[in-house]
C-alpha cells in the first residue's frame, strides 16, 4: 500500500510540473500575443483565451501541491 502512495506521489509531482511548464507557456504565449502584429479583435480573444487557460492551469499546480502534501502527511501518520 505505501509503495503505492509512493507512485502516487510521483504522478502527482510530475502532473504538478507539467502544469507550471503549461502556465509559463500559456502566460508567455499571452504576453508575445500583446507584443505581436495582430489585428485588435484577433489580439483580444487570443489574450483572454491565453490569460484564462494560464489561471487555470496555475490553479491546477497549487491543488496538486495540497494533494502532494496530504499523501505525505499520510505516509508520516503510518510511519509512526
Amino acid at each position: 500500500m505505501l509503495k503505492g502512495l509512493d507512485k502516487e506521489i510521483d504522478y502527482l509531482r510530475d502532473t504538478k510540473t507539467h502544469y507550471w511548464v503549461a502556465f509559463l507557456g500559456s502566460f508567455g504565449g499571452s504576453i508575445g500575443i500583446i507584443l505581436s502584429n495582430i489585428s485588435l479583435p484577433l489580439k483580444l480573444i487570443m489574450t483572454i483565451i491565453g490569460f484564462t487557460s494560464s489561471i487555470v492551469y496555475f490553479m491546477n499546480y497549487f491543488k496538486k501541491g495540497v494533494m502532494i502534501e496530504r499523501r505525505i502527511n499520510f505516509l508520516k501518520k503510518k510511519g509512526d
